[in-house]
């Protein structure tokens, strides 16, 4: 045979997959919603136990899933491929129910309408769709941009607030930039991604995000390092636009005040909302910050001066690996529990991108 089934046995889903093919690739494309962040075994978000059948477990990093894990019967499914002609898998991570509405990814060409430098590190690019291809996406997720169809292009998250139906409003979708100096994609995007110029788009991938069953009533803390604020500026508007009315709170952090970004947003929201509110820790801030919503200090300390405030919330952090590992340690250490905690790192995110290479 040339497919094989695969079967999740937390919902029941089953769908075909084609030799070669990863498990994850094959729901995703079927419309089968996974646990998924970095597509490319080193996340460990879409970890999984082989109940039926053998899998061939790929390229992955040993910290996301063990030797002993996979002798055990474990697997990831973003690069694990079935043998053989069944096979079941129980994620370890919760799967949306049958009545989530189903996101498939899709390459398609975006136009340039918008590019403004946020700070000389970070530009905004806003791309306009096609509005009869259908792009849909939940907050938190992430695309795929790249020259041509035939890149590997990079992923960058969505700073956009979907719409009540999914799809972005008016077209349009919004991903904030830091050029990396030595990088293939950034460069390339600071000085091409202008006003007219046309790119291709893979996407959405990824299940980052909290929705408001799943940030519940004691509050919900979201925590940027860098860009790493667009994803949270998604989720943070999706839930008050949902009329979510616990606490809700987001600290920025950023190296100095000529880093700032992103205020003129998030200030908007705290006017709107009265249940949202947001600070900013300038990490190499030198003399007296320049707002009373920011602190020389790192997050990491920040979240200790403030531990009484944590108990019950649930924490999201996304930005580079060293920040994420650091908010994770900390929060760690005053006790907040590990299931309470979900986190995206720029460096995993893009693993599939390099395992390919």
């Amino acid at each position: 045979m040339d497919e094989c089934r695969v079967t999740i046995a937390n919902t029941g889903a089953s769908f075909s997959c084609g030799r070669g093919e990863t498990i994850l690739d094959a729901a995703l494309r079927q419309g089968v919603t996974l646990p998924h962040n970095c597509r490319g075994g080193a996340c460990g978000q879409c970890k999984a136990d082989v109940v039926k059948g053998v899998v061939e477990h790929g390229w992955v990093m040993s910290f996301a899933i063990t030797d002993e894990e996979k002798e055990e019967g474990q697997c990831l499914v973003c690069v694990s491929k079935p043998l053989g002609d069944e096979v079941t898998v129980s994620m370890h991570n919760p799967v949306p129910g049958a009545d989530a509405q189903p996101i498939a990814p899709m390459t398609t060409r975006a136009l340039v309408v918008s590019s403004v430098p946020l700070t000389p590190q970070i530009r905004e690019i806003t791309l306009a769709l096609d509005p009869e291809c259908g792009f849909r996406f939940h907050a938190g997720m992430h695309v795929e941009l790249g020259e041509e169809a035939g890149d590997g292009g990079r992923p960058y998250s969505i700073a956009t607030v979907p719409g009540a139906d999914g799809a972005p409003p008016l077209g349009l979708l919004t991903v904030q930039v830091t050029l990396q100096p030595g990088g293939r994609t950034s460069p390339w995007l600071h000085e091409n991604a202008r006003v007219g110029a046309e790119l291709t788009l893979r996407g959405p991938y990824g299940t980052f995000g909290c929705d408001r069953a799943a940030a519940g009533t004691d509050g919900l803390l979201l925590l940027a390092g860098g860009t790493g604020l667009a994803p949270l500026l998604s989720v943070a508007g999706d839930l008050l636009a949902g009329g979510f009315a616990a606490p809700l709170e987001l600290g920025l952090s950023v190296r100095t005040a000529a880093n700032l970004f992103g205020v003129d947003e998030l200030e908007r929201l705290a006017r709107t909302h009265a249940n949202f509110r947001y600070w900013a820790a300038l990490t190499r801030q030198e003399g007296e910050p320049p707002a009373t919503y920011c602190r020389a200090a790192r997050v990491p300390d920040l979240l200790r001066e403030r531990a009484s405030e944590l108990s019950g919330r649930r924490v999201l952090v996304a930005g580079p690996p060293g920040f994420v590992e650091a908010c994770r340690g900390a929060l760690a250490a005053l006790g907040v529990p590990a299931d309470r905690v979900t986190a995206e790192s720029y460096d995993n995110r893009a693993a599939h991108l390099r395992a390919a290479d």
